[in-house]
């Protein structure tokens, strides 16, 4: 027990201090992010037929600073766990890097994310979101989450989808018809789709639920490439 503790308040002390987060996600990472160098086809993956889209976030972009900033943590604080959101730079590219802390508690649940004031007055035209992404380390659960438009983010609605990652790049497509809207922990039956206009926020999450076993808690991370909004069309392009 005392070793674990010991563990735990090592991995506190990372949290607080982003040079060393950013020293650590560089390590895991940069075998992967230097293998992809080059491969221009992870760029270009989204302009496939049937779909029009719109990058909300591109994090390769080394012009744009912009995307890095105005990121606001909302974790399960009082139970240890954290989370942030930093850059990370290669030598001819960049990507952006969620690094999450998840600790138990007794009843097994437990949350970390990140948040961004996000308003696109385009939303209701949109079908759904794909995130292009690389997870390394603890193999969590995680949610893409739209806040609706309020001051406080714990007395927001919000909207969820769930996904899992496989631990190697890949493309995540989450429809919007699959986001369903809590308050409080309470699930509604409001659909996402008919609040569109009423988002004011965007965010990920990495999360547990009750009775998860314990390779759910811990150090973990995802290198994010690109965040789209997606429009189908039957007709080729």
């Amino acid at each position: 027990m005392f070793e674990i503790n010991l563990k735990l308040n090592h991995l506190r002390m990372m949290i607080k201090n982003t040079s060393v987060v950013v020293l650590i996600c560089t390590t895991l990472l940069m075998n992967t992010h230097n293998a992809m160098e080059g491969k221009s086809s992870y760029k270009t993956y989204l302009n496939r037929s049937g779909l029009f889209n719109k990058t909300l976030f591109d994090f390769t972009d080394t012009n744009n600073k912009e995307v890095f900033t105005g990121w606001t943590e909302y974790s399960h604080t009082a139970q240890g766990s954290k989370a942030t959101l930093v850059p990370l730079h290669g030598q001819n590219n960049q990507s952006a890097i969620f690094f999450y802390l998840l600790n138990s508690r007794s009843n097994g649940s437990s949350f970390a994310g990140v948040h961004k004031i996000f308003i696109d007055p385009v939303w209701p035209v949109y079908n759904g979101v794909v995130i292009d992404l690389h997870r390394k380390g603890l193999d969590s659960n995680f949610k893409l989450m739209f806040y609706g438009n309020c001051q406080d983010i714990q007395n927001c609605v919000s909207y969820e989808s769930n996904f899992k990652t496989s631990g190697v790049r890949q493309r995540i497509e989450l429809p919007i018809s699959r986001h369903t809207q809590r308050f409080h922990s309470r699930q509604n039956s409001i659909p996402f789709s008919s609040n569109l206009n009423q988002v004011s926020r965007f965010g990920i999450q990495a999360y547990t639920s009750r009775n998860e076993t314990e390779e759910h808690f811990g150090v973990g991370s995802i290198e994010i490439f690109t965040i789209s909004i997606y429009k189908e069309d039957r007709k080729s392009v």
